[in-house]
């Protein structure tokens, strides 16, 4: 029996981090995929939101070759402080879970290079106008 490879594409709704981040895997494994996001690259780029990557989530990255270009320079230290009330207070995650810490990344940084990776990579960047 003859192996055919099937030319496949791949559409993805919203370029939030998990978006982003398996439009990254699928490219790098050479399946051909479009991300489709109602909102600007813009706006995309620049919302925040929470900014800790757990262990798992960084060992993705480094396993699929998108350590370097993602998470560069980037935090392990494996405390956070926290505000509660104004006051801060320290929360030893590596301490938590085995001295697996994850990486303090700013959720806006994670997606600007993960949408620069991903076009770096060859992907086209299309905009939509505002509604």
């Amino acid at each position: 029996m003859r192996s055919m490879r099937e030319n496949v594409e791949v559409v993805i709704i919203g370029a939030g981090p998990a978006g982003l981040t398996l439009a990254n895997l699928l490219q790098r494994a050479g399946i051909g995929c479009v991300v489709l996001e109602r909102q600007s690259r813009s706006y995309v780029e620049q919302r925040q939101r929470a900014g800790v990557l757990e262990h798992d989530g960084a060992r993705v990255f480094e396993e699929w070759g998108l350590g370097e270009s993602v998470l560069s320079g980037t935090s392990s230290d494996g405390r956070l402080e926290i505000r509660l009330d104004g006051r801060p207070r320290l929360f030893d995650v590596a301490a938590l879970t085995d001295g697996r810490a994850g990486r303090v990344v700013p959720q806006q940084v994670l997606v600007q290079r993960l949408i620069a990776t991903f076009l770096e990579g060859g992907a086209t960047c299309a905009s939509t106008p505002p509604r």
